[in-house]
């Protein structure tokens, strides 16, 4: 019967699109992804009626599921409420959460977990073109191109861990995107220059002692502003850490980055200036930059000079702006200014203009492959963590965070 879902997919374009929505670019970009939530079937209902409250697709999970004899007759009623849905574009306005609900309750027609497995793989093959795809406890991967570690052991994860010229990042959720924050969304990215203005005109104070944008970024990042900055730390601890900090039933990511020297630079750097400036120009001036590098502007504008005025205003030797520094991604060592960046060993990658696409290549790699290293078991690693003196407490060092960690320390 796992056939009869398999051809329910390659006939419906809205499923294929929703899979790509959800999916498509871990699958392309990192070689891997965590589909549990249809291998196993571990949520309730109620996980999903809590959630689906104001939604058409409520009704569907107030019934029984479908069953493999069912499940044609079922999508074609949740299909044509869909079709009514749809917008003046053709679009279907549905939420990432309502896209992943439609999918667990298709899958829930599979009764054997290998026969989800199976479609699983057909489906992952057709979007991402693999010779072969291989799965490990849901989640699937390019064996050609990822040696897959999924561990709860601790020594097992420091084995792991390679001894030098590596930056390190944990994800709480394996299917996150290694990319900066103001990147994630179209919106967002449309509108840094607003979202770093307007940060300094609400908070002019707090802006008094930065010397320049990168100081003013790295500050924007620490309170929770998105930014073209991606957290890294020197201390895989510290990184293991925050792969396991929440959910706590999910599997997350030691991440390794490659430490290329090339790539190394200092807060004071021309080339640190040049990045951290590109937020200053609104989202046309950028694209009309990008397409001026490649070679594709239709018309030329002052976008450059409006960005080597912004440098100079930091480093008034700079009197050319190289085009391949805009298309790099740079690792940045951090002024300890706070105590939570030294605590963390803290430091940066700061995107150009290709807005952290290019990140995946800094992966650390052995013999050709990505090494992915994935985590389970978190709040047994948080206890060894602990004892060597990574926790909540000495990672945030404000007293409220320390207070919270004694808190629960002395209350088990």
């Amino acid at each position: 019967m796992d056939y009869k879902l398999k051809e329910l997919f390659i006939n419906d374009s809205f499923l294929q699109e929703s899979f790509n929505l959800l999916y498509g670019k871990k699958i392309q970009s990192s070689c891997y992804v965590d589909l549990t939530l249809y291998v196993s079937l571990s949520r309730t209902k109620a996980d999903f009626l809590s959630q689906l409250q104001s939604s058409f697709l409520a009704r569907f999970f107030e019934k029984p599921y479908p069953t493999a004899y069912n499940v044609d007759s079922e999508w074609a009623k949740v299909k044509a409420l869909l079709e009514e849905q749809k917008d003046e574009l053709g679009h279907y306005p549905l939420s990432i959460f309502e896209r992943e609900a439609l999918f667990y309750w298709i899958f829930s027609s599979v009764k054997k977990q290998d026969g989800r497995i199976f479609v699983l793989r057909y489906i992952i093959k057709q979007v991402s073109g693999w010779a072969d795809v291989d799965e490990k406890e849901g989640i699937f991967f390019d064996p050609e191109k990822i040696r897959l570690h999924l561990t709860s052991s601790f020594s097992k994860i420091i084995s792991l861990i390679p001894s030098s010229h590596a930056f390190f990042r944990g994800h709480e959720l394996v299917n996150y995107q290694l990319q900066p924050s103001v990147f994630r969304t179209d919106k967002l990215r449309e509108n840094e220059h607003k979202l770093v203005n307007h940060i300094q005109i609400e908070c002019p104070e707090d802006f008094v002692d930065c010397q320049s944008w990168f100081e003013r970024l790295v500050k924007m990042q620490h309170y929770g502003l998105p930014t073209r900055l991606l957290d890294v730390t020197t201390n895989p601890l510290v990184a293991l850490y925050f792969a396991c900090s929440s959910n706590p039933s999910s599997i997350g990511e030691l991440v390794l980055l490659y430490k290329d020297e090339a790539l190394i630079r200092y807060p004071q750097s021309d080339e640190v200036s040049i990045l951290s400036n590109l937020a200053t120009l609104d989202s046309d001036q950028k694209f009309n930059l990008y397409q001026r590098i490649r070679g594709m502007a239709i018309r030329k504008d002052d976008a450059l000079e409006c960005l080597l005025s912004g440098v100079q205003a930091e480093r008034r030797h700079v009197k050319k702006i190289e085009k391949h520094v805009l298309l790099s991604d740079y690792f940045v060592y951090a002024l300890k200014k706070n105590k939570r960046i030294a605590m963390q060993d803290g430091a940066f990658v700061l995107c150009g203009l290709d807005a952290g696409m290019m990140l995946e290549q800094l992966r650390f790699k052995r013999r050709l492959k990505k090494d992915i290293i994935l985590v389970k078991g978190k709040e047994e690693i948080l206890k060894n963590l602990d004892l060597y003196g990574i926790n909540k407490a000495t990672l945030f060092p404000e007293i409220d965070n320390v207070a919270e960690y004694l808190k629960e320390k002395y209350n088990k």
